[in-house]
C-alpha cells in the first residue's frame, strides 16, 4: 500500500483530499438536517399554537359582554325576588333598644293575655306553656346585652302561639326554647358579631307541642308556615293520636242492638221467602266514636329566623 502511495503521490494526494472534503460535507449536512429538524419542530408547535388561539375567541368580546351582561341581569332580578319576599321578616329582625325591665314586664303581659285568651277559647294551657319558653326570666333579669335579642324572640314566639289559639286546638303542652349563645357570658359574642364570616342570618331553635282535632292541627301547621311577619322553619314534626288502640273487629254489631237502629222504610234486599236475618248497625255507627273526634297531639320543631342586620358604611377618609 506505501508503495503504491510512493509510486502515485498525485493520485494519493487527491484522494486524500477527495476524502477529507467528503467527510466534512458529510459533518456539514448531518449539522443542519438536524437544526432544520428541530426548526421544523418550532415551526410545528407555533402553528399549533396560532391555531388554538384562533379556535377560541379571545375575551373580552363584544359577544361575551352581551352574554355577561344578560346573566347579571337574571342574577339582579333574582336577588331582588329575594329581597322582596324577606323584606318583611328582615324588617321585624331589627334589634330595637330594650332594658331588662322592659322585657319581664312585656313578657309578663303577654303571658296573661295569653291566658285570658286560652280561657275564651276553652284551650287548656300548662304553667310552662304559658311563659313562652322564658320561664327563667319570670324571676331573674336578663343580660343588657341579650336583652334586645330576647325581646325579638319573645315577640315572634308569642305572635306564633296566639296565631295557633285562632285554630281550634283543645291544649298547649310545651312551649320550649333553647338558649341562645349570647345569653352565654362564658362565650365572647363580640367577635363572632366583628367576624366578616358571620351569617346573614341565625337559627332560633324552640319546640311547641299542641293538641287538638285534625282539622285544628291542620289550620296550625298553616299557620306556622305561612306568617307574614317571622320566619318560621319547621325541622321535624312528631304526631301521636290518642287513641293507641284500632277499634275492635270482633262482634261490631254488639255496639248497639239491632232493635235499637231507626227504620228509614229502605226496600228489602231479602229474598222472599226467606227469613230476614237480624239488622247490623249502620258502619257509620261502628266507626264514628274512633273517627273524627280523636284528639291528635303534635310537637313540631322549629327555628325561628333571624336576620343579621348590615352594618353602616364608615365614612370614608379621601
Amino acid at each position: 500500500m506505501s508503495n503504491w502511495i510512493t509510486d502515485n503521490k498525485p493520485a494519493a494526494m487527491v484522494a486524500g483530499v477527495g476524502l477529507l472534503l467528503f467527510l466534512g460535507l458529510s459533518v456539514a449536512g448531518y449539522m443542519a438536517n438536524s437544526e432544520r429538524s428541530d426548526l421544523d419542530k418550532k415551526i410545528k408547535s407555533a402553528s399549533q399554537e396560532i391555531k388554538s388561539a384562533n379556535a377560541a375567541a379571545i375575551t373580552p368580546s363584544h359577544t361575551s359582554n352581551k352574554e355577561l351582561e344578560k346573566e347579571l341581569n337574571r342574577y339582579a332580578k333574582a336577588i331582588g325576588n329575594l329581597e322582596t319576599a324577606y323584606k318583611p321578616f328582615m324588617a321585624s329582625s331589627v334589634l330595637a333598644p330594650t332594658t331588662p325591665t322592659a322585657f319581664q314586664n312585656e313578657l309578663k303581659a303577654f303571658r296573661e293575655s295569653l291566658i285570658a285568651s286560652c280561657k275564651e277559647k276553652n284551650i287548656q294551657i300548662t304553667d310552662t306553656s304559658s311563659w313562652l319558653g322564658f320561664q327563667l326570666y319570670s324571676t331573674q333579669a336578663p343580660s343588657v346585652q341579650a336583652t334586645p335579642t330576647l325581646t325579638f324572640e319573645m315577640k315572634a314566639i308569642n305572635s306564633l302561639v296566639n296565631k295557633l289559639t285562632d285554630c281550634g286546638l283543645t291544649k298547649f303542652i310545651k312551649v320550649y326554647r333553647s338558649q341562645l349563645p349570647i345569653e352565654n357570658p362564658a362565650r365572647n359574642t363580640e367577635d363572632e358579631e366583628d367576624s366578616d364570616q358571620k351569617a346573614p342570618w341565625t337559627g332560633m331553635p324552640l319546640e311547641i307541642a299542641f293538641q287538638g282535632d285534625r282539622g285544628s292541627v291542620l289550620k296550625a301547621m298553616n299557620a306556622i308556615t305561612d306568617s307574614q311577619e317571622y320566619l318560621f322553619t319547621v325541622n321535624s314534626i312528631r304526631i301521636r293520636n290518642e287513641r293507641m288502640m284500632p277499634p275492635p273487629i270482633t262482634n261490631p254489631a254488639a255496639a248497639q242492638p239491632a232493635s235499637a237502629q231507626p227504620q228509614t222504610g229502605a226496600a228489602s234486599l231479602t229474598p222472599a221467602g226467606e227469613a230476614a236475618a237480624p239488622a247490623e248497625p249502620p258502619i257509620q255507627q261502628i266507626i264514628k266514636p274512633y273517627m273524627g273526634k280523636e284528639q291528635v297531639m303534635v310537637q313540631v320543631s322549629l327555628n325561628l329566623v333571624h336576620f343579621a342586620q348590615p352594618k353602616a358604611q364608615e365614612p370614608s377618609e379621601d
